[in-house]
Parts: C-alpha cells; structure tokens; sequence
C-alpha cells in the first residue's frame, strides 16, 4: 500500500524532474541581427516549436488595444505565459529577445532555475542591423524609434553569459553546425 505523503512527495519529484528535461534555447542579439531567421531555421530542423515574441505582443497589443508602451515588464509577463503554455506540450522552445530590457536577467535567471536554458548569441554590426531593420516590414516588429536602436545595440552585445554559442550573421557561419550540436545537448 502505498503512502499517501510519500506517494504526494514522489510525485511532486517526477514532477520537479519532468519540468527539468524541459528546454528553452534562448537567441539574444539587437534588433536586426537575425534571430527570428535564425530560430525558425533552427526550429524546423529540429522540429521544435519556435515562438515568435515580437509577433505575439505585437498581436497582443492589437487584441487587447493597448499602447506597447503600457506592456507590464515590457511583456516579459505575457511572454512567459505563452512559454509556459507551451511548454507544457512540448520539451523545446526556442524563442528571440534582445536581451536588453532590464527585466531580461531576472526572466533569465527564473527560466534558469526551472528549465535547461541554453542561449545562443547572435552577433551583427550595428550598420547591417540598421538596413536589416529598414528593409523589413513593420508589421511583425515593433516600430522602434532610431534613437533608440543604438541604445538596444548596445545594451544587447554587452550582455555577457555563458553562451553556448556565439553566431556571427555577418561573416561565414553554418547554420547546420549549430543545429547538430544543440541536437548533442538536446539529448543529454
């Protein structure tokens, strides 16, 4: 006959242990360096999900007729929401941010303490960002003043973690190297 307390507590473990096979790849870089690109190829590859979080506040703040500037947290609220949701149907998510929202660090670091977290930089100067970012549609990313640009360029390439992989858009990279070795991670 089995425990009550101690069938509770070897759930709540499988639990604990289940929601620690779940991972969440993470492409940080400024805006117009290439992580959507980069995330939906990854994602198709590997067949997982990629989360699209600009086009999803984007949409957010269209339903919900709001001002992108009155998002809580900068969205990381309704961000984590949805990766949560889907994290609960699949074992992989690969979502983009820039990373330099003040907020970022401490999503980073409560992703972290849940799920295996694996970030990938994603690096570009900042002129072949500036015609990336004018040569693209605005309506799956938001409109950014190019004041501001810099200041996210800025704060984006200093952020400094223990990047699983450094990407540079610019110069020659294999999209297909870094998809066998998140397949190695992704199985260990």
């Amino acid at each position: 006959m089995l425990d009550c307390a101690r069938g509770i507590k070897c759930l709540y473990v499988r639990h604990i242990k289940e929601e620690f096979l779940k991972q969440i790849i993470i492409l940080i870089g400024p805006k117009g360096s290439g992580k959507t690109t980069i995330g939906r190829v990854i994602a198709k590859e590997m067949n997982v999900k990629f989360f699209d979080v600009e086009k999803h506040l984007i949409e957010y703040i269209h339903n919900h007729s709001i001002d992108g500037n009155d998002l809580p947290n900068h969205g990381f609220d309704i961000e984590e929401i949805e990766i949560r949701e889907i994290l609960k149907c699949e074992d992989v998510v690969i979502f983009e941010t820039t990373g330099s929202s003040e907020y970022f660090m401490s999503y980073y670091n409560m992703y972290s303490a849940e799920f295996k977290v694996i970030p990938i930089k994603i690096t570009c100067n900042y002129e072949t960002c500036i015609d990336r970012i004018n040569m693209r549609g605005i309506t799956d990313n938001f409109e950014v003043p190019k004041d501001k640009i810099k200041n996210i360029y800025d704060r984006s390439t200093a952020l400094n973690l223990d990047w699983f992989q450094i990407i540079d858009t610019v110069n020659d990279f294999c999209i297909i190297d870094t998809v066998q070795k998140l397949k190695v991670v992704l199985e260990t």
